[in-house]
């Protein structure tokens, strides 16, 4: 046996003529004086005058007055026409008819008051309860069987059949009351979005052997065209699936976005390979294969991290964000001196690796930086921390001089109050971190040490928004004061960089 559930919406059924509407029987002057018609302002003077519609020359109606008006009137059901249905329905020409209809109509009554339906816009007008009659007498006719009925009826403590979360309840509560079948048809394509996509993951979970049958439009010849079409439910799911990757490949997820496409056997290796690229480097397992201390391929490494630490910050992953962050700034200093040196005193630069850069300090001049940083005066030295690092880039270029970039000079600080410091509080004694401490400590550290040491006076005293999007925060102290100091300093240029985002994106769009 076979069931056809389907959805109903404002314009299923229309009129071929207005002949009997207020001339002829004079329909809707017999019902305008009747509740709930006469509490519509003008005793429904809005719902008098049809306009024909130019592209499928029918006259719409709203549903519940429509309903209202034809409901005891057969003789006029001539006038009638199904749009959707029609062509749904031509879907069982060359197959068996289903044994079962269940038609899913809504009535909104117990939202509205008496004051509220005197406009004709409201809601309440477009509600499918009358046509009950008029769908039964449909299919009777086409299919020589008595459709049931399920009616959507929100209560007043409702927020009515747009909102997404209490329409999936009632429609649940509904479609799991009708006996599984060995093959269900579903068309969803009619009633608000809400309903139709309640519908839709409801038929899925809950039913066995679903298929979709819809409605195609398309244009040929310059005409429109309309066609229905089933899709079995393997296809759809398949779609819904995808769809779900895409929005977590761009959210910053691939790894669960993976998931969703294994789980849906999709088999595009080149898009596969792609994803779990992205899925290494949200992992910090690869971010680059380049040398790793060659000055130009670490430039491109920070600017890919840049992108990067904003999906963590997004994903409230302040912990991820701000060691990269570190780890960021320290190869930008050591990069940035080398590039610095090999261009302007290349003798001064030795090498680069593990241990640090080892500059010739003869060549440099830099003999008094090395004092100040308390180091011994040899002839070569290595500098790998970013409190030696930066005074000696500060020496050649004067970044740091206008303090605009408080974090970076902060971090660059030997001596800086380490109870305050959070990147060390995080990595060593496993500390949590808040928003509004993420907030500070990317603005300004020290305004960080000034809110924990009286968080009530500090947010009192609203020295700084603390309700910002720390994402946002993120790109105006930070992210674009770095790229303007790799195009200052490291000669960088975005005409030749994609940014994570649109790459993400793009790989969203192919699949």
């Amino acid at each position: 046996m076979t069931t056809w559930i389907i959805t109903t919406g404002n314009s299923d059924i229309q009129l071929n003529t207005d002949a009997n509407w207020t001339r002829g029987e004079r329909l809707f002057e017999k019902a305008k004086n009747n509740k709930p018609l006469c509490n519509c302002q003008g005793e429904g003077k809005d719902f008098a005058n049809l306009k024909r519609e130019n592209d499928t020359k029918c006259f719409p109606v709203a549903a519940r007055v429509l309903g209202l008006v034809y409901q005891g009137d057969k003789d006029c059901y001539s006038d009638l026409v199904f749009p959707l249905l029609d062509v749904l329905i031509q879907a069982f020409q060359d197959k068996k008819s289903p044994d079962r209809v269940y038609i899913i109509l809504t009535d909104q009554e117990e939202l509205f008051k008496t004051s509220d339906i005197k406009n004709s816009s409201c809601p309440f007008w477009q509600d499918t309860c009358t046509l009950e009659p008029l769908f039964e007498w449909y299919f009777q006719t086409k299919l020589k069987l008595k459709p049931d009925f399920i009616t959507l009826q929100p209560s007043v403590n409702n927020r009515g059949l747009d909102h997404w979360d209490q329409v999936l309840t009632l429609v649940t509560e509904e479609l799991t009351k009708i006996q599984q079948d060995d093959v269900f048809y579903i068309s969803h394509q009619a009633s608000t979005p809400a309903i139709s996509s309640a519908v839709q993951f409801v038929s899925i979970g809950y039913f066995s052997n679903v298929n979709f049958l819809i409605v195609n439009r398309y244009y040929q010849e310059n005409q429109i065209i309309t066609s229905p079409e089933i899709i079995p439910s393997s296809s759809y799911w398949k779609q819904l699936q995808i769809q779900k990757a895409k929005k977590l490949i761009t959210d910053g997820f691939p790894g669960s976005a993976l998931a969703l496409l294994k789980e849906v056997e999709y088999n595009n290796s080149e898009e596969i390979k792609e994803l779990e690229s992205y899925i290494d480097l949200f992992n910090m397992k690869t971010i680059d294969t380049g040398d790793e201390f060659d000055p130009t391929q670490a430039i491109k490494r920070v600017r890919k991290t840049l992108d990067l630490i904003e999906y963590f910050l997004k994903q409230e992953n302040y912990l991820q964000a701000i060691i990269l962050l570190s780890a960021a700034q320290e190869t930008f200093l050591k990069a940035s001196i080398s590039l610095y040196l090999q261009k302007h005193i290349p003798g001064g630069f030795k090498e680069w690796n593990e241990k640090g850069l080892s500059l010739n300090l003869k060549e440099t001049k830099i003999q008094e930086v090395i004092k100040q940083l308390q180091s011994s005066n040899q002839r070569n030295y290595k500098f790998q921390s970013p409190h030696e690092l930066f005074p000696l880039l500060k020496e050649f270029t004067k970044i740091g001089d206008d303090n605009d970039w408080q974090l970076l000079i902060w971090s660059s600080t030997r001596d800086r109050d380490h109870e305050f410091d959070r990147r060390n509080q995080l990595m060593h004694n496993l500390r949590g971190v808040k928003k509004e401490e993420v907030i500070l400590y990317l603005t300004d550290p020290e305004e960080l040490r000034k809110y924990l040491e009286d968080k009530v006076s500090y947010c009192n005293s609203q020295r700084i928004n603390l309700n910002q999007n720390v994402d946002e925060v993120y790109k105006t102290k930070i992210k674009r004061k770095f790229i303007s100091a790799l195009e200052t300093l490291c000669e960088w240029t975005e005409n030749d960089y994609t940014p994570l985002k649109h790459r993400l994106e793009n790989l969203a769009k192919s699949l």
